[in-house]
C-alpha cells in the first residue's frame, strides 16, 4: 500500500483505539491492520527473492461484468449451434472480463466468435506467428495441434491461466502471456494462498464483522482475495460490516484464483464510503455497485500473478 495510503490508515486506526480504549472492538482494530502490513510483506519478500518479472498485461485495468456488460452482438443462430458449448463459455466469460482492445492468440473458430462479441486485436496462430509481448491466449486442443511454432508453443505453455472451462481432451483455457516460469508462479501464488488461509478466518472472530453463512465457508477456507480481505479488515475497524457473500466465478477458481466480488453492507455509511473513495491500486476496487437494501457490491480487478501490486 502506497506511504500516503498506510499513514491515513494509520491515523484512522489510532483515533479509533484512543474512542474505544478498553473495549474487544480494539484486538481487531489491530488485526486489521496486521492484515495489512502482512500483505504488503509478502509481496516485498516475494519480489525480494528475486523470483521473476511481473507478467505484462494488455491492460493495467480488467473491468469487472457489472463495469463491463456482454456485448449484444451475437453470431447467427447457425452459427452459434456449430460452436462448442465451451467456446461458447469461454468467449462469453472473456467478454465480460476483459478489455475487447486486448491482444488475443486463438483458432479461426475462437477468433470468429471473439470478433462478433468486438475484440478488435484477435490474432490467428500459424506457423509464422511471433509471440506479441502482452496480452492472452485461448488455449484449445485446435490451438494446441496447430502450435507447431516453438515460440508460440512455449508461449502456449508459459502463459498464466486467468479461466478453465471442460475437461479433458476438450478444456479451453484463457491465459495470460507471461515471462513467468511455471515454478514462479507456482512459488507466488503459494504464497498468498498460504497467507489467506492463515489469516483470512480472523475475520470471522472479529466483533464487528458479520458473516453469512456461505461467505463464512469462503474465509475458513482461505479462497477469498487477499486485496478484498484487507479491506474489510480497516472497514471494521472504522465501523459495523455485514458481509453478506462471495461472489466466485468457477472457471476462475478452477485456473486456480481466489474470488475477487464480495456483497456487503457496513456502517457508519459516510465514512465508509470516504474510506473507499480513498483506496489506491492494488486494494481499491475495480468497480463498486449499489444493490437493493442498501447492499453495496465490490468488485476487485482480475489479478492472475498475486504479486503484481499495479491492480
Amino acid at each position: 500500500m502506497p506511504s500516503g495510503e498506510r499513514s491515513a490508515a494509520g491515523t484512522r486506526s489510532s483515533m479509533l483505539l484512543g474512542r474505544h480504549a478498553g473495549s474487544p472492538r480494539r484486538r481487531w482494530i489491530v488485526v486489521g491492520l496486521g492484515l495489512l502490513l502482512l500483505a504488503n510483506a509478502v509481496v516485498a519478500v516475494v519480489a525480494l527473492a528475486g523470483l521473476g518479472t511481473n507478467p505484462s498485461s494488455g491492460s493495467s485495468k480488467n473491468p469487472s461484468p457489472a463495469a463491463q456488460p456482454l456485448a449484444s452482438a451475437t453470431a447467427s443462430s447457425s452459427t452459434a449451434a456449430r460452436t462448442p458449448p465451451g467456446v461458447v463459455s469461454a468467449v462469453q466469460w472473456m467478454a465480460q472480463t476483459l478489455p475487447k482492445t486486448v491482444v488475443v492468440l486463438a483458432d479461426a473458430q475462437v477468433g470468429d466468435a471473439l470478433r462478433a462479441q468486438g475484440f478488435s486485436a484477435v490474432r490467428p496462430v500459424t506457423g509464422a506467428t511471433s509471440t506479441p509481448a502482452a496480452g492472452v491466449v485461448v488455449s484449445t486442443p485446435q490451438l494446441r495441434a496447430a502450435a507447431t511454432n516453438s515460440a508460440i508453443d512455449a508461449a502456449v505453455r508459459s502463459a498464466i491461466p486467468l479461466a478453465v472451462v471442460g475437461s479433458g481432451g476438450s478444456q479451453i483455457t484463457v491465459a495470460q502471456l507471461s515471462r513467468l516460469s511455471a515454478a514462479e508462479l507456482a512459488t507466488h501464488r503459494a504464497a498468498d494462498a498460504g497467507l489467506r488461509k492463515s489469516s483470512e478466518p480472523e475475520l470471522l472472530a472479529n466483533p464487528a464483522v458479520r458473516v453469512d453463512s456461505g461467505a463464512a465457508a469462503v474465509l475458513r477456507a482461505g479462497a477469498l482475495d487477499l486485496r478484498a480481505a484487507t479491506v474489510l479488515a480497516q472497514m471494521a475497524s472504522i465501523g459495523a460490516v455485514h458481509l453478506r457473500a462471495v461472489v466466485g466465478d468457477a472457471a476462475e477458481q478452477r485456473a486456480g484464483l481466489p474470488a475477487r466480488v464480495v456483497e456487503l453492507t457496513a456502517t457508519p455509511f459516510d465514512e465508509q464510503s470516504v474510506y473507499l473513495r480513498g483506496l489506491n491500486p492494488p486494494y481499491r476496487p475495480a468497480a463498486q455497485q449499489s444493490l437493493s437494501g442498501g447492499v453495496l457490491r465490490l468488485t476487485w480487478s482480475l489479478r492472475p500473478d498475486p504479486t503484481d501490486i499495479s491492480r
